[in-house]
């Protein structure tokens, strides 16, 4: 029997993946003159006690990592993986960090009860468990109110326009929803109505550069050739540039796009080609720029969307932004009496939460 404690105690040493302290190593030693069921016994709370060393790091994504923390600020957190080795991870992608200091296991043969002590930090102990908390921690939301000027063939129109928007950016995936009401009258009757609601998600590929995302998107307009407008896609795109202040990438993707309320009601398949610009030179400040071509695969019709957008914080007030918005449509197919083109241009102050 001690022979076989000898072996087992010397594969442990040479075992390069595990981490055995000063302390283990003498347990490891003792363990040479222990009886067979008690020997049995203190392997089994020597194993869990060298498990439950290990420290543990959630990501907002729901990724675990465990390992040893080495060094924690609130910039970031150092932690020593046993497969990948050292990892410097940025303080925005962590949701949670334990920190587990297990007690010494008993070598009598007696089994004891260890409660780990656990030291959270990132997030509020009294918080753990509270996901829907966690969850709206980690989006950006704004509500802005402000002016808006529509600019097709027969002129321009001085409108009131309000917006909800909210994104969730994180490492492995972006969540974008945009809710925007504009509304104007010209010698006391209405002549501009129109509401958009948007949703999309983005998948990132953090060992590549590629990318998917989808969008879905309603549109109603009174003084439009449509009435409503159900347009989504899903496709793929390449990040030509991706540092943490710059990204390029262009796209391509399939969808479709069904009108309601005109004439000629439109239910058809489109595709998607395009690319999308977005500069964070700074905090809560963004440039965005998309222009996407929408060619319908049954028809010989098409649309061009151009969106340029830019928020710039203003001094007045902490999460107090300046926004502007400038927005192009062609379309090849509208109905008798409509323009094939209008821009929309909003401006406003958005107040951040």
């Amino acid at each position: 029997m001690a022979d076989t404690n000898n072996a087992m105690c010397d594969k442990w040493r040479k075992r390069s993946d595990q981490r055995i302290d000063t302390r283990n190593l003498q347990i490891c030693d003792s363990l040479k003159f222990l009886p067979g069921h008690a020997l049995f016994v203190a392997l089994c709370l020597l194993c869990f006690a060298l498990a439950a060393q290990a420290d543990e790091v959630i990501l907002h994504s729901g990724d675990v990592l465990r390992g040893t923390v080495k060094q924690q600020s609130e910039e970031r957190v150092v932690l020593e993986h046993p497969d990948l080795g050292e990892i410097v991870i940025p303080a925005a992608r962590i949701a949670r960090v334990t920190i587990t200091k297990p007690a010494a296991p008993s070598v009598s043969g007696k089994v004891e009860t260890v409660t780990a002590q656990a030291t959270p930090t990132i997030v509020d102990e009294h918080r753990q468990g509270q996901w829907l908390f966690d969850h709206l921690a980690r989006w950006n939301t704004g509500v802005s109110i402000g002016g808006s000027s529509t600019n097709d063939d027969d002129g321009m129109d001085l409108d009131l326009n309000t917006r909800v928007k909210a994104s969730e950016r994180l490492p492995s995936r972006e969540t974008e929803f945009d809710l925007s009401y504009i509304v104007g009258a010209s010698e006391g009757v209405i002549d501009d109505n129109n509401m958009n609601v948007m949703l999309e998600r983005g998948w990132l590929k953090l060992d590549t550069p590629w990318l998917y995302a989808g969008r879905v998107r309603y549109e109603f307009d009174q003084f439009r050739s449509w009435d409503h407008r159900f347009t989504g896609y899903f496709g793929t795109g390449y990040r030509i540039v991706n540092s943490d202040t710059l990204r390029f990438a262009p796209f391509l993707g399939i969808g479709g796009r069904k009108e309601t309320g005109s004439l000629e009601e439109i239910s058809t398949p489109e595709g998607t080609l395009g690319a999308i610009l977005r500069w964070t030179p700074g905090e809560q400040q963004e440039l965005y720029f998309e222009s996407l071509w929408h060619p319908a695969l049954t028809e010989s019709q098409h649309r061009v969307v151009t969106r340029i957008s830019w928020r710039r914080p203003l001094a007045i007030r902490k999460g107090v932004s300046f926004v502007t918005n400038l927005e192009h449509e062609y379309d090849t197919s509208p109905d008798p009496g409509f323009p094939e083109q209008e821009w929309t241009w909003t401006w406003s102050l958005q107040w951040a939460f």
